[in-house]
């Protein structure tokens, strides 16, 4: 009986793990589409003023906009960094810093 017990232990915590895995990837897909759209956006309204005439410039609209762009590159970087170190981790291996 108390085998059964902790088999029935074991699958449920093993499910619960893949199921949570599921959902965390599944949310880091679309926390990356969103980020993807935006950045592709922020891009494209860049060059889009950057092409207009040189009089027509909106120079207060590209400076708002190149900010939230070098945020973004930075937030990718950040994860980066740290999906590297993960695997570093999960391979044994040493961070050589």
């Amino acid at each position: 009986m108390e085998y059964i017990k902790h088999k029935v232990k074991e699958f449920s915590i093993e499910f619960a793990k893949s199921k949570q895995n599921i959902i965390k990837n599944r949310t880091k897909s679309k926390q990356n589409i969103i980020k993807n759209r935006k950045q592709n956006h922020i891009e494209k309204e860049i060059d889009k003023i950057e092409m207009t005439h040189y009089e027509k410039l909106d120079y207060d609209r590209l400076k708002m906009l190149e900010p939230e762009l070098n945020e973004i590159c930075e937030s990718k970087t950040k994860g980066f960094q740290i999906m590297s170190e993960a695997k570093l981790i999960e391979n044994g291996d040493k961070n050589p810093k």
